[in-house]
């Protein structure tokens, strides 16, 4: 049997973030653009960064010895 690899849903709420603040940008309120651009965009850019650093370098997993 192969191991499962733990699944977080980290990129999936990013998406899902993102998406929300495309909506609001779509309805043109700016006064909630204004409030919320900066922690969906830090949530997102951290969520996706993460995971192309432990696809790459295995960060989170275990490293053979």
């Amino acid at each position: 049997m192969t191991p499962t690899k733990k699944k977080t849903g980290s990129t999936e709420s990013a998406w899902l973030l993102l998406a929300l603040m495309g909506w609001v940008i779509f309805q043109e309120n700016t006064g909630l653009v204004e409030v919320i651009i900066w922690p969906f965009i830090t949530y997102a850019s951290v969520a996706f960064g993460l995971k192309r650093v432990d696809l790459s370098d295995k960060l989170w997993g275990s490293k053979p010895s």
